[in-house]
């Protein structure tokens, strides 16, 4: 588990386009393999388990070349074992780190782009196949930063306002024109999956070593009640997203320790340990 989230944390905060050299994540790794190709077959053991847990890490060198593997994270939404209410969440735990989007001229349009497009334009109810779930949702906008579309729709199953990934819609077909509702209310109109109600709020204790106090704050981009402690600063966090929150603990890795409440603590290491076991 230690090994998977050193790799983790490498690949988080190697070049976005050129990727992290295999044999520099065979030293992370500390494989102490004395056979090279024994060591490589591990480290692609490990990205094969951390993809299975829906890391999407990509080998980007040319063929023949060396492996250099990138982690993207605009498509760490796109986790294994999402909850029904997180399955729209886009995961921004890695936005203060230097990210190079693509050009969206690198970027394809999702293929049901189209039939949303006239959805939000006619204000259709859009029927849909979203993560392998048949959904009704009502289309309020579309949303295009780089490398990503999203549709921003009131989810008829559960009457929640969410943020669907495009690409991960199947199957798209519109009722009547007018069908849609219009005038919904939208209060956590919000990119920042931290600030989404996906979960009933929590209050979260932290510790947090002083040199890292405003890397924590601006990548929650939460308000946050503080106080000095045995271990740091400790600050407490209202959480709302879980998943989002656990997801951003992986990628502060040692730079925070998570002190409660204990059902939070629990959640948090049964995750590890299921990565950890693929």
């Amino acid at each position: 588990m230690a090994r998977l989230l050193r790799l983790l944390r490498a690949l988080a905060a190697g070049d976005a386009r050129r990727g992290v050299a295999a044999d520099q994540l065979i030293r992370i790794g500390d494989y102490r393999l004395e056979d090279q190709k024994a060591a490589m077959s591990s480290l692609q053991r490990d990205v094969r388990r951390l993809g299975d847990a829906g890391w999407w890490i990509e080998n980007v060198a040319p063929a023949g070349s060396p492996a250099r593997y990138v982690l993207h994270p605009n498509d760490l939404a796109e986790r294994a074992g999402l909850t029904p209410g997180e399955q729209s969440v886009l995961e921004e735990a890695l936005a203060a780190l230097p990210v190079h989007p693509p050009e969206a001229s690198e970027v394809a349009p999702p293929v049901a782009i189209a039939t949303v497009r006239r959805a939000v334009d006619a204000r259709c109810v859009l029927e849909m196949t979203y993560n392998g779930t048949l959904r009704r949702v009502h289309p309020m906008r579309l949303h295009n930063p780089p490398g990503r579309w999203l549709l921003r729709a009131l989810d008829e199953h559960d009457g929640v306002v969410k943020w669907f990934l495009i690409h991960r819609i199947e199957n798209p077909s519109l009722d009547d024109p007018g069908s849609a509702r219009t005038g919904i209310d939208d209060p956590e109109d919000s990119l920042n999956p931290h600030e989404w109600r996906v979960d009933p709020p929590t209050e979260v204790e932290l510790a947090v070593a002083p040199e890292h106090q405003h890397l924590v704050r601006h990548t929650l981009n939460l308000a946050v009640g503080h106080a000095d402690g045995e271990v740091g600063e400790r600050v407490e966090v209202t959480v709302t997203n879980r998943r989002a929150f656990m997801d951003w603990l992986v990628t502060m890795g040692e730079r925070v320790v998570l002190l409660g409440p204990e059902d939070v603590r629990r959640d948090f290491l049964d995750r590890l340990e299921a990565v950890a076991r693929g």
